[in-house]
């Protein structure tokens, strides 16, 4: 009978964690670089920058998505590196973003002389802590000042 006691302790204390978790606070991109320019593909590494409001900090292993910028899409982004989320803090996922040339074309043409842009950002990320990993969705969709959202 105590068999049962430990791992539905450890459960339940990881259940009621995950409900109190609040998702992360875009704030913006910095550190954009161009790794591969093609005519018809090219790839982009960046920094996003988040804000954590949560108490106590966690792991991001992995985390993949698609962007899309002013409704237009952008391309697919991925994350391969461990980064540690510190507790009510700021952190910088470094990226890449695998672009569409003629997606990005065409957004540049739509962005010129505007001052804001709307900004969506989709995926998932598989984060934890203590070694105990799980799927999280990232979901982000809002106007950008243009000058503030690259530095």
């Amino acid at each position: 009978m105590k068999n049962w006691i430990y791992p539905t302790l450890l459960l339940w204390m990881m259940i009621s964690s995950c409900r109190a978790f609040r998702a992360p606070e875009f704030r913006y991109v910095e550190n954009l670089t161009v790794d591969n320019l093609g005519l018809n593909h090219s790839s982009l590494g960046m920094d996003l920058r988040y804000y954590n409001p949560n108490k106590t900090g966690v792991k991001i292993k992995k985390a993949e998505g698609d962007a899309w910028l002013a409704e237009n899409y952008l391309g697919h982004f991925s994350l391969d590196t461990l980064v540690k989320v510190p507790s009510e803090g700021e952190f910088a996922l470094p990226i890449k973003l695998e672009l569409n040339m003629e997606q990005l074309i065409r957004n540049s043409l739509l962005l010129a002389g505007s001052k804001e842009v709307q900004l969506r950002i989709e995926g998932n990320a598989k984060l934890g802590k203590a070694g105990v990993y799980m799927n999280y969705p990232i979901r982000y969709s809002g106007m950008q000042q243009l000058k503030k959202l690259i530095r």
